[in-house]
This record gives structure tokens, sequence and C-alpha cells, in this order.
């Protein structure tokens, strides 16, 4: 990554008068050299506050995944409880960054199998890597867009 977000990055879009909050994802490396545990306790902890306070204050949450494994999949699934608790109709987009992904076939292929085959819901008629995933009946849905060299 060229230039990867440590701590939390701001841009102020003065037309739209929207606030942009870029944060470190998650799960990121910690030093082993001064104290594994504590480290990780550390990061944990970090992630854990940053969490908790952006998913507060924002009206739309864009997570960035590479791979949709089950701890993505965990993750997006607190944010939508979370949000249901608060009774806050925050828009979760979940975007698929298929980066390493160069042809359409496959890109529609991995989507279909990370996404499509696990969550009921819906694809978009204009576009194959837009999914709209139903959690339950009443529940704001999740919306899932993939992206890919091709596409």
């Amino acid at each position: 990554k060229k230039c990867p977000t440590t701590g939390i990055s701001f841009l102020w879009i003065e037309d739209l008068e929207m606030l942009v909050l870029d944060s470190a994802g998650v799960q990121r490396p910690v030093s082993q050299c001064d104290g594994a545990v504590q480290s990780i306790q550390d990061a944990r902890a970090t992630e854990s506050f940053m969490f908790e306070m952006i998913s507060r204050i924002a009206d739309y949450m864009i997570f960035v995944v590479n791979d949709f494994t089950w701890f993505e999949q965990e993750y997006v699934s607190m944010l939508h409880r979370k949000y249901e608790q608060m009774l806050r109709h925050t828009e979760l987009i979940v975007v698929h960054n298929l980066r390493d992904t160069y042809e359409a076939e496959e890109a529609k292929d991995l989507f279909d199998q990370q996404i499509k085959k696990c969550y009921k819901g819906g694809s978009s008629p204009l576009d194959e890597l837009t999914y709209v995933a139903v959690m339950q009946e009443g529940v704001p849905p999740v919306n899932h867009v993939a992206l890919c060299k091709e596409m």
C-alpha cells in the first residue's frame, strides 16, 4: 500500500458540507519488540475505541475489505447490530476491493462465492457486482459493491 492511513484522517468537502473520515484498517500487525502482549492489547483497545467512535458519528459507513473472510463478516454484522440497537438508520456499504482480480468473470465468481451465496437479498439489475443483503425484516440492509481491474 502506497500511503496507509495511520490513526484517523479527515477531509472536509465544503460544497457538500460533508466530513469524510478515514481510519486505519483492522488487525494491522503490531511490533513484537516491546512486549507482544501489551502491543496486542493496545491495538485491540485502540480498534475498539475507533469502532465505537466512528459508528456513533457516521451517517454512512463504508467498510473496505480485500477478502471477505469470516472475520470481516463478523465485523460487518457487529456494525449492523450496533446500528440496530442504537435505532440509527446508518447506511452500511461494504466495498470488496478485488484489486488483484483482472477478469470480469473471475470477479463475478468471487462475488457470488463471498456474498451472493452467503446472504439473502438481491442483485442490482444494473450491475452484477452489487448486492443488497437483507439481514432481517424491518432492519436496514447491507449494501455490497465489488471493484476489480476491468469493471
